[in-house]
């Protein structure tokens, strides 16, 4: 069995009281790791890293880890959008990364070193190391998580990593306050993990950022694709070149999405988030595409705080964009 540190293990808290076995629910599907199960074998593991106390203004993000496993008990394993049951994947839920409540240096250490754990390495002669883990999906949190997760990713796979980013903003905040919400893209590139031409970022918002990190972002290479782009252009076009973009990286594809994306009608549970964001179908089918890709190495959901949420829009929305991007894995696994 791999020991996985800092790891508090998932119970099966929240389970459908009067199943029907013909429309399982997603809740139930997800079943928790107990250990047995070799991680190597499985298609997919979800982990949570229920830290906000990084966030620049006061968040409960910490909480969404929960209540995604509790909201996807509303949603079956079955996407009649794309024709495609997420019943033949092997996903397992592992539990929640443990969080020091008083350090956010030392909790940035216990996600980095949980994930280092997941995902594992395997070199076979001269060959690049490649990941022996499966698919690791990570549930923040605020986005100061994606920092310690990449560099992990990185560093299980001795290369740098390509990202496409969904996101309102750069993130590229200058870091002499410490690591926090608005730094984890400058973060992950000041600590090598990645190179900014690798990245690149997709749904931009206008007045949402400084000219200051617009420039230092264009400076360091990284796509820009505002949400004008996206309107304009349209989301398959877009992902198009944000993809061969990240794709130049040397170690695959992270993706990480930060919920604040969305138009701020459909996302009340992300502060940050503003009217004229992105529509959540038009997030939804971008995951499906990615999903679909190969040399996805991970993904993480970020930046929804449960306690401003409107009848759970904001979760709900981010359960149907984690199962749309496993949907895409289904269809890669046929």
């Amino acid at each position: 069995m791999v020991e996985i540190p800092h790891l508090i293990p998932s119970g099966a808290t929240y389970r459908t009281t009067v199943p029907d076995p013909h429309n399982p629910r997603a809740g139930d599907w997800l079943r928790p790791w107990d250990g047995a199960d070799e991680l190597a074998t499985l298609d997919a593991v979800l982990v949570g890293a229920p830290l906000s106390r990084t966030s620049l203004s006061h968040s409960g993000a910490f909480l969404l880890p929960r209540e995604v496993r509790r909201v996807l008990l509303d949603f079956s394993i079955y996407n009649s959008d794309y024709a495609v049951s997420l019943a033949a994947l092997r996903v397992c839920d592992v539990g929640d990364i443990a969080m020091e409540l008083l350090d956010a240096h030392v909790s940035h250490g216990h996600i980095a070193d949980a994930l280092s754990a997941l995902y594992g390495t395997f070199v076979e002669g001269d060959a690049p190391p490649v990941a022996s883990g499966p698919l690791v999906i990570t549930l923040g949190g605020d986005h100061s998580i994606t920092r310690p997760a990449l560099l992990a990713r990185a560093r299980s796979l001795g290369q740098t990593v390509g990202v496409v980013q969904f996101d309102a903003h750069h993130d590229v905040r200058v870091t002499d306050h410490g690591f926090n919400n608005g730094t984890p893209i400058r973060g992950a590139i000041e600590a090598g993990a990645i190179r900014g031409e690798h990245v690149a970022q997709v749904g931009i918002h206008g007045f949402s950022n400084a000219q200051e990190y617009d420039h230092w972002a264009r400076d360091h290479g990284i796509g820009i694709h505002t949400m004008r782009d996206v309107r304009q252009r349209g989301m398959a076009a877009v992902l198009l070149d944000a993809v061969a973009q990240a794709f130049q990286a040397p170690g695959g594809i992270y993706v990480t999405v930060d919920m604040d994306v969305l138009d701020r009608a459909q996302a009340p549970g992300c502060p940050a988030s503003s009217p004229g964001g992105m529509d959540v179908a038009d997030l939804c089918d971008a995951l499906f595409a990615l999903g679909k890709s190969d040399g996805i190495v991970g993904i993480d959901f970020v930046e929804v705080d449960p306690t401003r949420d409107i009848a759970d829009m904001t979760v709900k929305a981010t359960c149907l964009a984690l199962l749309s991007f496993l949907a895409g894995r289904a269809v890669r696994a046929t």
